[in-house]
């Protein structure tokens, strides 16, 4: 039951689609559900050009120099002013583990690709630095697990050919696994997952335990 929002309509944001994503999940859990996209993405910070202390470049605005972006701790930090501590950046996580939070109610940004299509990198200047980065970046909220298909559902805040139409929709997990494997930088929302450890045995009777 996310709350779905385009990133293309009514708010033109092209390269917008990580916050886009987010705001879905933060309205979802009770956050920002006031707060309209503009002003999610106006209100972010930006930087030049490197992505890890804001969103290098506009959301508006797409470029062949700067990687428009905005890294996933950056995020976080950002969407945690409207709510303390809501969100998590869970980069570096396995996909059994996003399994978890969504299982237990939680969304999930992931930064994976366009169209789901193989990755290609280009060069890129942060802050002076060439560096090799994705160039077909894209960013989905999951935002359910079906075991038994091992399928995932997808919030798409990127809908080309219908702007105004909602686009959710399931995608296998064996084709989201190695797109989603190539950074793994994922964004939890929601408190963390509850592991129950498992209860020890208890044998029948004690006796075979006594000394001899």
């Amino acid at each position: 039951d996310v709350p779905y929002i385009s990133q293309l309509h009514p708010t033109r944001a092209v390269v917008g689609c990580e916050p886009t994503a987010l705001l879905m999940g933060l309205q979802y859990k009770g956050s920002a559900t006031d707060v309209s996209l503009k002003t999610f993405l106006d209100a972010m910070p930006k930087t030049e050009t490197d992505p890890a202390k804001g969103f290098a470049g506009s959301p508006y605005t797409p470029s062949e120099k700067i990687r428009t972006t905005i890294y996933p701790k950056a995020l976080s930090d950002y969407a945690n002013t409207y709510m303390s501590n809501l969100t998590r950046d869970i980069s570096g996580s396995e996909l059994e583990d996003i399994k978890k939070e969504l299982l237990s109610g939680n969304p999930v940004l992931i930064y994976a690709t366009m169209w789901w299509n193989k990755p290609y990198y280009r060069e890129f200047t942060i802050e002076g630095e060439k560096q090799w980065l994705l160039r077909n970046n894209h960013a989905v909220l999951l935002t359910g697990y079906d075991a038994k298909d091992q399928n995932f559902y997808v919030a798409d805040p990127y809908n080309k050919n219908s702007p105004t139409t909602p686009y959710f929709y399931w995608i296998s997990e064996s084709k989201l696994k190695p797109i989603y494997d190539e950074r793994k930088w994922a964004v939890a929302v929601g408190e963390v997952p509850i592991t129950l450890e498992p209860v020890p045995s208890i044998p029948e009777s004690l006796d075979p335990l006594m000394p001899a």
